[in-house]
Order: structure tokens, then sequence, then C-alpha cells
């Protein structure tokens, strides 16, 4: 009994040392995290990008290489863009689809201009259903981040020629 009651104190002290040094580790690990957080985003701001705050007051990041996307056009196109994904839940993101952007715009020669650039890009483009809309394809994995960027470069390079980014599908 001596034994048992020797062995049980042995693990209880073995455990509480443990538990204090996870604890000890875990303030470590977000001290850490806040040093990281901190570089990153000092680090991002060194790249150009501005900080925004949101009503929610969470902060995000614009960054300049959209010059033509306000931020209301970045926060709708991120809506979109989610509103999207639930919709194609079901996909495997490491397998490939088509995708199919449509851009409208006002003129012929500005749908022209912005159909060479993305063509020279590696693009196919087809007319669309309407008047001056074009579909912009490509085939991508279901990674969110891959898609939100094409979807941010073609809205706003849609934007810099009079044109109007509506949306993508994939074509399953």
């Amino acid at each position: 009994m001596k034994k048992t009651l020797g062995l049980l104190a042995a693990l209880t002290a073995a455990a509480a040392v443990a538990v204090y040094k996870l604890s000890k580790d875990d303030e470590k690990k977000i001290k850490e995290l806040d040093d990281s957080k901190e570089k990153i985003l000092r680090s991002v701001e060194e790249q150009g990008f501005e900080p925004v705050v949101t009503d929610k007051e969470e902060t995000g990041f614009v960054s300049n290489a959209y010059p033509h996307l306000t931020e209301a056009d970045l926060i709708e196109l991120t809506k979109k863009n989610d509103e999207m994904f639930a919709t194609i839940a079901d996909l495997q993101p490491t397998d490939e689809y088509p995708i199919q952007h449509m851009v409208q715009f006002a003129k012929p020669i500005d749908l022209e201009e912005f159909k060479n650039i993305v063509i020279s890009e590696g693009y196919v483009i087809t007319g669309g259903e309407k008047e001056n809309e074009l579909l912009v394809l490509h085939i991508s994995k279901m990674d969110h981040d891959d898609i939100s960027a094409k979807v941010f470069y073609l809205a706003n390079l849609a934007k810099a020629h009079d044109g109007v980014y509506e949306g993508w599908i994939c074509k399953k």
C-alpha cells in the first residue's frame, strides 16, 4: 500500500510539473505569436499595404495592387466570393475545375482593350449572352485565396477599362 501511495504521489507531482511547464510554454508561445504578429504588421505596412478599419472594428489590409477598386468594391467582391464558395463546398479543393468570370462593358473599345490584356496573360475569352459581355475562362483548383486573387485582378482590370465585374461560376 505504501508503494502505491508513493507511486501515486510521484505521479501527481510529475503531472503538476508537466502542467506547470505546459502553462509556461503556452505563455511563451502566446508572447512569440504576439511578437510575430507585430513583425508581420510592420512588414505588411512597409510593403505598401494600408490598414483598413471596418464598422466591426476589425483591421484588414487593402493592397495597392488593386488601385481601381475601392474598399467597398473589395468588400462586395469578398462577399460574392464567399457566397460562391458556399455553393460549391462539395468540390474537392485539390481538383481542378473550369471557372467562368462574367465582365460587362459599356463600350466595345473598352471590351477589346480588356480582352487583349487577359488573352496575353493566358485566359481564354468568349462572348457572353449580353451585348458587350465577356466570359473569362480558366482552369483552377478550388483554392479560396487563388480564386480571390483572380477575381480582384479581373475586377480591377475591368474597372480600369470602364467595365463591371459581375461574378464567377464554377462549371462542374
